[in-house]
């Protein structure tokens, strides 16, 4: 994709808090990562990874992982995250 996205625009102020707002931090995230197996040793594609959280606890669990996101903003927030 070479047109930029809504996300581009708004990425950094978008990651600059999500990790500590407590709808992501004290619900989505542990109920997501609730559903998950043991992920250690397993090819993950994060279709949508934003910036990247998700991803980086794939990588921490044992996983290799694909992350991809339409937003290249949200994509170097991620690759500068991992």
């Amino acid at each position: 994709m070479t047109t930029p996205t809504d996300y581009d625009k708004i990425a950094s102020r978008y990651a600059a808090g999500i990790d500590e707002r407590p709808w992501n931090a004290l619900y989505e995230r542990p109920t997501t990562l609730g559903l998950l197996p043991d992920v250690r040793g397993k090819d993950v594609l994060d279709a949508g990874c934003g910036h990247g959280w998700y991803a980086d606890w794939l990588v921490r669990n044992g996983a290799r992982v694909v992350a991809v996101d339409c937003s290249l903003s949200m994509v170097k927030l991620a690759a500068e995250r991992l």
